[in-house]
């Protein structure tokens, strides 16, 4: 009986001195590189200086100008023209020198066409004459559309249609893009 005591007095110090120690955990090592944007990720260009070239077009006796700009944007793939909806904004500085930033639909006059690693620019007016920097950016915001909506990605349950009836700030919020507007 003393030994089942010893025993037991024995069993219940090494239990406790086994629960009671602890490692101490040092500091923490430096951060590891950050890695790609996941599938999910909402991409977005640099700002683009407009650089239009004249064209014209005769028909008849009646010449047509208008302004192209072409511009080479790898990350507008076949699986993003799919998929995904591409947003365009316009932005310049007015006469007090503020940057004013508005969707490139809101330009009556002029069309904008993406295809697999470039968009296009074409406008009855030429851009790139003006003094106050007007430059151009694309958003592309991943998922799968449905017809009710956005079916996944990071504007799950928005239409095409809603975000693109947003301005810039609102989409700068919805999907987290840095707030600076400024052109580049």
């Amino acid at each position: 009986m003393k030994n089942l005591k010893l025993f037991s007095v024995t069993l219940m110090v090494s239990a406790f001195v086994m629960t009671s120690c602890s490692k101490s955990a040092g500091p923490a090592g430096p951060a590891g590189p950050i890695g790609p944007a996941g599938p999910d990720s909402v991409s977005y260009s640099a700002w683009t200086q407009f650089n239009m070239t004249q064209m014209t077009q005769t028909v008849g006796t009646t010449i047509d100008t208008f302004y192209v700009q072409n511009i080479t944007a790898t990350s507008v793939t076949q699986s993003v023209l799919d998929k995904s909806v591409i947003l365009s904004y316009i932005s310049f500085k007015d006469q007090a020198g503020a940057t004013n930033v508005f969707s490139a639909s809101e330009i009556t006059n002029m069309e904008v066409t993406f295809a697999v690693g470039t968009i296009q620019l074409l406008s009855v007016s030429d851009y790139s004459f003006s003094i106050t920097g007007w430059s151009y950016r694309y958003v592309i915001v991943p998922g799968t559309i449905a017809v009710n909506g956005m079916a996944s990605g990071p504007a799950k349950g928005y239409t095409k249609d809603q975000l693109q009836s947003m301005n810039y700030q609102q989409i700068v919020k919805l999907l987290g893009l840095p707030a600076s507007a400024g052109s580049n």
